[in-house]
């Protein structure tokens, strides 16, 4: 509404400054302005005053905007970051009892709370020596009580699941590159059909007695689907913090 005032008072002004007698040349100063003029001029100043009123207004909501967009990329950071440390749920359990043993020197806080120290950590070679340990049909120590390949595919594929929520809920707030990120880790081929199909390699190597981990991540063509999954996720995670960090 105060914008077509505005239009209508500049207008007015135009007109008024076009059409009418605002000054008198026999006066000096202030005396020498018109009825019309003093008109004029309050009609410009009363224009000004709208503007001002109405750009402030403008910026006001713009900033609301920019806020509300910043909670919500927030809340979808934050379900991002989620997905990755459920994904990572069975390993760092597995990183726990090989911690605990005194194979490896970790910081177990972090390790809960940083999806992207857990991915340095599962490249180590004495991580992925104990890989061959894990067996697949043995129970780790979680309630509730599961075989190791339930409680990795669970994992997985519920990872999987809340990284697809939080593209469809918050498209319209996470930016491009940060979506095709997601997809992209979504779509891996090792996270969507090993991990989230441990149940069927399982079955279909009765034979092999024990079934480890090592067999599923250390492959034909060794840990390349493995390190191809974690650097997706760490180009994700890295992307995430970008976004939060910058101005």
């Amino acid at each position: 509404m105060t914008k077509y005032v505005s239009a209508l008072l500049t207008f007015a002004a135009a007109v008024v400054a076009v059409y009418g007698d605002t000054h008198d040349p026999a006066r000096a100063g202030l005396a020498g302005i018109t009825w019309l003029g003093w008109v004029a001029a309050t009609v410009a100043l009363v224009s000004c005053v709208v503007i001002i009123v109405e750009t402030r207004r403008d910026h006001a909501k713009i900033d609301w905007e920019t806020e509300q967009r910043s909670k919500v990329r927030r809340i979808a950071n934050r379900q991002i970051l989620d997905a990755a440390q459920y994904l990572f749920g069975p390993f760092n359990s597995i990183v726990f009892m090989i911690w605990e043993k005194g194979v490896v020197k970790v910081d177990l806080d972090r390790l809960d709370q940083d999806a992207t120290y857990m991915i340095k950590v599962l490249s180590r070679s004495k991580v992925r020596g104990a890989f061959g340990l894990i067996d697949l049909r043995a129970q780790p120590n979680v309630i509730p009580e599961c075989f190791w390949w339930e409680f990795l595919a669970q994992h997985a594929e519920e990872a999987r699941e809340l990284l697809n929520q939080a593209a469809a809920k918050y498209s319209g707030y996470i930016e491009p590159d940060v979506l095709v990120a997601i997809e992209e880790l979504r779509a891996d081929e090792f996270l969507r059909t090993t991990l989230s199909g441990l149940g069927t390699l399982v079955s279909m190597n009765q034979d092999v007695q024990p079934y480890t981990l090592k067999h599923t991540v250390d492959g034909p063509e060794g840990y390349i689907p493995f390190d191809s999954m974690l650097t997706k996720c760490a180009k994700l995670l890295d992307l995430i913090r970008e976004k939060k960090t910058a101005p």
